[in-house]
């Protein structure tokens, strides 16, 4: 979603496809010190979001404060759990990226799914992810 607003990290993170990991962490981290954006980059992490995921007071707090940090110029994105009782139809233009991110967990490694879209101009990253956590007494 932020490479959509700023190029140069698109541009980066295809010319670093080949590369070492010292090469791409270097090419990534020049992008830091020459920033012309005014506004910070935020990300929400939450478990609700109105409307589409909300049970609580906290799905309309994250929605007002992610449309008001955008009206003064800051990139915002909410990233939520893509639970099963989502009313995608709220969401505009709903997509799964070409990429599996993995985590590591309990002694396992899990693939995870990310799909992003809009919501009330509001950018959203909808995270799929497969975890069993078990509670011991």
């Amino acid at each position: 979603m932020a490479w959509k607003k700023d190029s140069r990290i698109r541009d980066a993170y295809l010319a670093c496809e080949s590369k070492g990991e010292h090469e791409r962490l270097t090419t990534f981290l020049k992008l830091t010190y020459t920033s012309t954006r005014l506004g910070l980059n935020i990300i929400h992490i939450a478990t609700e979001m109105a409307p589409v995921a909300k049970v609580g007071g906290l799905g309309d707090v994250i929605t007002g404060l992610g449309k008001a940090l955008q009206r003064k110029g800051h990139l915002v994105e909410i990233v939520l759990p893509k639970y099963d009782c989502i009313q995608y139809d709220l969401i505009t233009d709903l997509k799964a990226l070409d990429v599996v991110v993995e985590s590591y967990f309990d002694g396992q490694l899990f693939r995870n799914k990310i799909w992003v879209g809009t919501i009330e101009g509001v950018k959203l990253s909808l995270f799929w992810f497969l975890t069993c956590i078990r509670y011991t007494k």
